[in-house]
């Protein structure tokens, strides 16, 4: 008898982050603790586009009660404008910015004995950074000077892919699941998927196959390792709980998506 070979399980890892303490003095956002159920990482704004120390304190200790990775959302001085003007920052400037930010988490993290583990830019500088490599690279060599491991969470990309290329800083693909995507695989920031079957039937596809649907219904194969969920209304959460209920078993943090082949589940 001829011995017929088993397919094999496609392995995957992903990480499901959102952003956690986004608000400043009064102003806070009530929605996004009700995420912290369904992900596996949190982004914490350091004071810059939003944050300050008594949110960025309870932002941690949430997320040490709930066993989350925590990263540095770091975005440009704006606190007016919530991080969403575009700024051209020499090296220097925009190195003590992310060093600032980061010195910040850093040192209350440790009062918790947590870590850092990642960076996800917000906002402005998220955007321009998928455009612009050379500035990608310099947000990843302001981290060098900091901490070699950690890890840069960004748009997938070109830009992203150099970051990976020139320096020495590990670099985790994100997918924004309430936004389309065009056909080059590159994110459309100002056309947001206001169906939420639409964003489930993206989703699904993404957690089961590692692929991507785009704006137009093509099939893209697109380099990921962790989808970030918005925090902004009840759809928001929704959309959150039927995510999370895609995967057999608790997502990964962003870390873990790297390891490589020791994947915690398999998809069919």
């Amino acid at each position: 008898t001829i011995k017929k070979e088993q397919p094999q399980q496609k392995t995957i890892y992903v990480d499901l982050n959102c952003d956690l303490g986004e608000g400043f003095g009064i102003y806070q956002n009530n929605k996004e603790k009700e995420l912290i159920p369904f992900v596996s990482s949190v982004n914490i704004p350091c004071g810059a586009h939003a944050g300050d120390p008594i949110k960025i304190m309870e932002a941690i200790k949430l997320a040490k009660a709930n066993t989350l990775s925590i990263g540095a959302h770091i975005g440009y001085p704006d606190i007016a404008s919530f991080g969403y003007r575009e700024m051209n920052l020499s090296f220097e400037e925009l190195k003590a910015m992310i060093i600032y930010q980061i010195g910040a988490l850093k040192a209350i993290a440790a009062s918790y004995n947590m870590q850092i583990d990642y960076v996800r830019p917000h906002g402005a500088l998220y955007r321009q950074m998928t455009k612009d490599a050379a500035l990608a690279i310099s947000v990843a060599k302001s981290l060098e000077e900091i901490d070699t491991w950690l890890i840069l969470v960004g748009a997938a990309g070109d830009a992203l892919n150099n970051v990976q290329e020139e320096t020495k800083i590990r670099v985790a693909p994100e997918i924004i699941i309430n936004k389309y995507y065009d056909d080059d695989g590159s994110i459309l920031f100002d056309e947001p998927v206001e169906d939420i079957e639409k964003v489930l039937m993206i989703a699904t596809k993404l957690v089961k196959e590692g692929k991507m649907i785009s704006k137009n219904g093509n099939i893209l194969d697109i380099d990921f390792k962790t989808i970030h969920l918005c925090s902004d209304s009840d759809r928001s959460i929704q959309i959150a709980k039927e995510i999370r209920g895609m995967f057999p078993e608790r997502p990964v943090p962003i870390a873990i998506t790297l390891v490589g082949d020791h994947a915690l589940h398999q998809v069919d």
